[in-house]
């Protein structure tokens, strides 16, 4: 079985079963769905798309082959996409194989695109993804941002099914080990972590009008570390807030830094005043500056 399975999830093996699949998408069971190894095309917006290199471990590979962009955060999606063209600099704080990064540059090939990742494999595929879109401008960093500038214990776990797989794209890395511990198979690496403010005093920044964090519950601290950016700029943020973690600690900051919080859903923004989880509600949130409140007015759902 491990035999036909790394013959399966070979980028040859796994492109074959990919053309056989293609035309029956949309009646394959997702029980019989599986994941991708190798290159995929994914349309984005009219005729335009992005060349994503992934492997097995890799579950937005899986996510948008089988579902296209509308199976992926959608609501976030066409957030992200009316955002992004409206900026200037964009800051990606977590940013794995650079899906929302390369989008950020689709969409807005002026843009200035600054990305962090620090977990080694995502950060190759990362460059690599960038280089087979010819997205050079985006200014990559095997960094960590958090509330302090030293070197630090990064955790991820392996997964069972692929432990042949080198290079593994877990989503739930994170500086918060107890996320990270998805699996029996956990392991830990140094790597170095900075505060936003101080990558600032080394690399200035104008015009930061967008961030995306998704840092695997430790976005508070990343907060933390970025008080006085966020207070020079005051950026749309938007940001992963993972169900029974860290809402309280998120919302102290929202309120302190006097902004107002949205869910993001398939219909558009919904405002909140509580980050604890509703039924259905997703985990794809947006924080605005009051003063910014009219840039997404047309953004916010009427229902």
């Amino acid at each position: 079985m491990s035999v036909l399975r790394k013959v399966f999830y070979s980028d040859g093996g796994n492109r074959i079963a990919r053309v056989v699949a293609a035309p029956f998408k949309k009646i394959i069971p997702v029980s019989l769905q599986f994941p991708v190894s190798g290159t995929i095309r994914v349309k984005i917006a009219g005729a335009a798309s992005l060349r994503l290199t992934v492997n097995p471990t890799c579950y937005l590979g899986k996510v948008l082959f089988w579902k296209g962009v509308a199976g992926f955060e959608s609501g976030m999606h066409r957030v992200f996409k009316d955002l992004v063209t409206r900026t200037e600099t964009f800051l990606d704080i977590g940013a794995n194989i650079g899906f929302y990064s390369l989008l950020a540059y689709r969409y807005n090939p002026q843009i200035r695109i600054i990305s962090f990742e620090p977990l080694p494999a995502a950060f190759k595929y990362l460059i690599l993804n960038r280089a087979q879109n010819g997205a050079g401008t985006i200014d990559a960093h095997p960094l960590a941002l958090s509330n302090e500038s030293k070197s630090a214990t990064f955790f991820f776990s392996l997964n069972p099914k692929f432990l042949f797989v080198q290079d593994q794209l877990t989503s739930t890395g994170s500086l918060d080990r107890t996320q990270a511990d998805r699996t029996r198979f956990l392991k830990q690496i140094s790597i170095e972590q900075m505060s936003l403010d101080r990558f600032c005093e080394e690399i200035p920044l104008e015009g930061i009008d967008l961030i995306k964090l998704d840092t695997e519950a430790t976005e508070h601290l990343v907060l933390d570390g970025a008080a006085s950016t966020i207070q020079k700029h005051r950026p749309i943020i938007l940001c992963e807030v993972l169900p029974g973690r860290i809402e309280n600690e998120i919302q102290s900051r929202v309120e302190a830094m006097d902004y107002l919080a949205f869910n993001i859903t398939d219909l558009g923004l919904k405002q909140i005043t509580d980050l604890s989880h509703e039924t259905g509600s997703t985990n794809d949130h947006l924080f605005c500056p009051r003063e910014k409140l009219d840039t997404i007015q047309h953004l916010i759902s009427k229902d």
